[in-house]
């Protein structure tokens, strides 16, 4: 079950490498990717924390989404300002994207999908 609660994202990230995972329910290829993403998650959740940043068009098909796909990770909440700050500072212009970050933000790698698909299905 998805807990809603907000956190602050410095201390929920703390000392772990994070991923950005741009991506929205109406997006067949994220709906692909986003199984691939939860069974990778689910192998190294204790050194990697994702947050999904959302497309969807509103604040139920984001919940909608995250409860029917997504596995047991943190979301940017829908309408938040640091959604767009996050697409600009990672230059996003498609999806799905993941973007692989070191703990203080720095970006580590702009396709982390593909490692991640490589992980899953070798």
């Amino acid at each position: 079950m998805l807990d809603w609660t907000l956190v602050d994202a410095t201390e929920a990230l703390a000392g772990k490498i994070g991923g950005f995972y741009f991506s929205a329910h109406w997006c067949p290829p994220c709906c692909m990717f986003t199984p691939i993403l939860k069974k990778f998650y689910e192998k190294v959740y204790d050194d990697f924390e994702i947050v999904f940043v959302s497309s969807d068009p509103s604040e139920s098909g984001l919940k909608k989404y995250m409860q029917e796909c997504h596995g047991d990770w943190y979301y940017i909440p829908f309408g938040h300002e640091a959604k767009q700050k996050l697409c600009v500072k990672y230059e996003i212009t498609g999806m799905p994207t993941l973007v692989i970050v070191k703990p203080d933000g720095t970006e580590v790698k702009s396709d982390g999908r593909y490692d991640v698909q490589m992980e899953t299905n070798p």
